[in-house]
């Protein structure tokens, strides 16, 4: 009866990931991305050909937006004693104190600036009601892993301790970021955890890479023509680590942390044709069997579509974390 057993178990196990299998083939991409990613893949150079510092050069030209409509101003500091730039956005709000959603950006640790999120972030701030401090961390390969992680840290810990002279509700932060910023996201939790504080009340990873292992079945299935390829994610990889074995430390790769219990409830954004989706996927399961509230909510597009304004799909995407971010806020 036991061998019965085992057998049935191994056919509905077989059954479910044949059934998964095709589950993921009949995904359709979102049209509009389709359109895009037709552009992007005959216009776009592999992020690995391109000179680091050319291209970053090049992005740094890209203008500061002013307010939008709903956002009353925007506000850039740095922190104290460093070189470490803030940008803080404003909402229209009657409100005199608001939560607070400290953002990290993306750009594969190497590359992004805080310019390049103004959108992004005056759209959280107005739809979530909330100020959004964006962080100007330093970026590899001159300042390669801890480096942009601890920038981020001493950036949590300056807003937790100064975010009321702006108006900020400092038992109210919550922490996000996208991509690379993702993965500073969810090694900040962790470190915060060790050092017991900031506290934050929510996390929010968005197409986060929070494992230096290209083995999963998405860095396989959508290794190349969706815009971000494996290739240039091993690239990102090596500029952030620039040693093979930095990759097997948690807080360069959070899901290779021992024990994830203890951390803030989640939010998890993936886009299905990414090659790093499993991260986010493999990530909020995690949470959920260590006892950490997640939601996952995976988009039909490509790596980085939440910064195309142009796409319906973003702006869909940033209502869904705004109103996310507002139930956290309001949560006991």
């Amino acid at each position: 009866m036991d061998i019965l057993n085992k057998i049935c178990q191994l056919s509905a196990g077989l059954f479910l990931l044949v059934s998964s299998i095709c589950a993921e083939e009949i995904k359709q991409l979102d049209p509009q991305t389709e359109q895009l990613l037709e552009k992007l893949n005959t216009s776009f150079v592999p992020f690995r050909t391109v000179d680091v510092l050319e291209l970053r050069k090049a992005q740094e030209l890209l203008p500061s937006l002013a307010p939008l409509p709903g956002i009353k101003k925007i506000e850039t500091i740095t922190i104290p004693n460093s070189t470490i730039k803030l940008r803080i956005y404003f909402p229209e709000h009657k409100e005199p104190f608001l939560p607070v959603f400290l953002f990290i950006h993306g750009g594969g640790w190497c590359l992004g600036s805080l310019n390049e999120y103004d959108w992004f972030c005056q759209e959280i701030s107005k739809k979530g009601e909330c100020l959004v401090v964006s962080v100007d961390y330093r970026l590899a390969p001159e300042h390669p892993f801890p480096q942009p992680l601890e920038d981020c840290y001493l950036a949590a810990k300056w807003v937790q301790k100064h975010i009321h002279e702006y108006g900020g509700i400092s038992k109210k932060i919550a922490i996000g970021g996208d991509s690379a910023g993702g993965n500073l996201t969810a090694a900040t939790t962790l470190l915060a955890r060790e050092r017991k504080g900031p506290n934050f009340i929510y996390q929010v990873l968005i197409c986060p890479a929070l494992n230096y292992n290209f083995e999963t079945f998405s860095y396989s299935q959508f290794s190349e023509g969706y815009f971000l390829t494996t290739e240039d994610t091993k690239f990102f990889w090596n500029t952030y680590l620039q040693r093979p074995e930095n990759g097997l430390n948690p807080y360069a790769s959070p899901l290779q942390a021992l024990r994830l219990s203890g951390l803030p409830n989640a939010c998890i954004v993936t886009a299905h044709f990414d090659p790093i989706r499993d991260d986010g996927i493999d990530y909020a399961n995690r949470l959920l069997e260590e006892g950490v509230v997640a939601t996952i909510q995976s988009y039909n597009s490509i790596h980085g579509f939440y910064a195309y304004p142009e796409l319906d799909i973003a702006s869909e995407t940033v209502s869904f974390i705004s109103e996310q971010l507002k139930i956290s806020f309001t949560s006991p």
